[in-house]
């Protein structure tokens, strides 16, 4: 019934085109300017070192997240023809296998987080997709429709 409902489910564009999430990213740069107003506090009450490090984590996080707000290119294209990256290569459903949305849990010092695999020609491709304008379950279920859509025509 799932696979009847996917396939026929002309709501789903004909391709939907997928950005950072500048709302997450203004939500941080928010913090971090409070961040900032606490370590003007802990400068002045606490420590030296403490307000310090404050800074220098607030502004490493304004600097990442302003760069993340002002990129207005695609991050991530799927239609029934496949699926394009955040460096601009295309990947044909017909090459692709398995994509999936896997968790990843912090080990050796790599990032955790969401992630889109697949195999493409039988190597793993991967994406982190935690700071995205889209959510888990909604990009899997778009994966499906467009996946489908390819099977058919």
């Amino acid at each position: 019934m799932l696979g009847s409902l996917i396939e026929e489910n002309k709501k789903a564009p004909e391709k939907t085109v997928i950005y950072f999430s500048r709302s997450r990213s203004l939500f941080i740069i928010i913090f971090c300017v409070l961040l900032i107003c606490f370590g003007i506090y802990v400068f002045f009450k606490i420590n030296y070192f403490l307000a310090l490090a404050l800074f220098i984590g607030a502004a490493i996080g304004i600097h990442r997240n302003l760069k993340l707000y002002k990129d207005q290119r695609p991050q991530l294209i799927i239609s029934d023809k496949g699926i394009t990256n955040n460096k601009g290569k295309f990947r044909s459903w017909s090459g692709i296998k398995n994509e999936e949305i896997v968790p990843k849990a912090n080990y050796h010092h790599d990032r955790s987080g969401n992630y889109l695999t697949y195999y493409y020609h039988n190597r793993i491709e991967k994406m982190s997709i935690d700071e995205l304008d889209i959510g888990i379950g909604k990009l899997n279920y778009l994966l499906r429709i467009y996946r489908k859509r390819s099977q058919k025509s």
